[in-house]
């Protein structure tokens, strides 16, 4: 059933110490754990083992050359140009895994969709199975994850705030999705995880939104606790549903 959109916002932040010791001990970056947390928001409310998302995708590499000839060329992150994509992830998050092995997985995932951050949408769905093309259309709708990098607090500026052109591409960015997840970490102190949900508020309760965000950054706390690395993820659950 098609609502029609109503763009709200709830949003929250929460300090994980952790963050720098799994990046540099572990190999996991922040995104890592922010995504999975969302992952675990998912398999606490639906009961299943995996998460299905849809993951916006910053095309920002030089595509199509040797890592040794991009280390010679400008700094595509400066280039104009359209180079975002939408692109479908399933998240297993089986209940028997222990914390590391669940973002160990999801870093992985992250580092192997990077290499196709310029495949279009369009050739993906065309080397699937009908079925499987009216399932992505089906899911398209519903949940983005968008990871920000570094935030600046000028940046996390109100729609009110922000120049009429820019609402406009905020606005066509956001209201075809139920709910996007916007994640980054603060300028001022990258162990700070700042999450903002941008929901559908003709479709979602405010309230409910504003619980799973705070549930979101208890499941980003437990991840990124050192301690709990070898902690079965079932336990990890549990401790996001007190």
């Amino acid at each position: 059933m098609d609502c029609p959109s109503a763009l709200f916002s709830a949003s929250s932040s929460a300090r994980l110490p952790g963050l720098h010791t799994l990046r540099l001990e572990q190999g996991i970056h922040a995104v890592a754990v922010a995504k999975a947390a969302l992952a675990m928001l998912n398999v606490a409310h639906t009961g299943q083992d995996v998460a299905l998302l849809m993951q916006v995708q910053a095309g920002r590499t030089w595509p199509f050359v040797s890592p040794w000839i991009a280390s010679h060329l400008p700094d595509p992150m400066n280039i104009a140009g359209c180079t975002l994509s939408v692109s479908p992830h399933i998240v297993r998050v089986k209940h028997d895994w222990s914390a590391k092995d669940l973002l160990a997985s999801v870093q992985a995932e992250l580092e192997e969709w990077s290499k196709h951050s310029h495949t279009p949408e369009s050739l993906v769905a065309s080397r699937l199975a009908e079925d499987d093309r009216l399932f992505l259309e089906m899911i398209k709708p519903w949940q983005r994850f968008n990871w920000l990098g570094i935030q600046s607090h000028d940046a996390a500026a109100s729609l009110s705030d922000l120049d009429s052109r820019l609402k406009m591409i905020l606005l066509e960015r956001r209201l075809p999705v139920k709910i996007l997840w916007d994640c980054g970490l603060d300028e001022n102190d990258t162990t700070v995880l700042r999450v903002q949900a941008n929901y559908d508020g003709a479709c979602l309760d405010q309230e409910m939104v504003r619980q799973c965000v705070e549930q979101m950054l208890k499941y980003a706390g437990w991840l990124s606790d050192i301690a709990n690395l070898d902690s079965k993820v079932v336990d990890g659950l549990d401790i996001g549903r007190r």
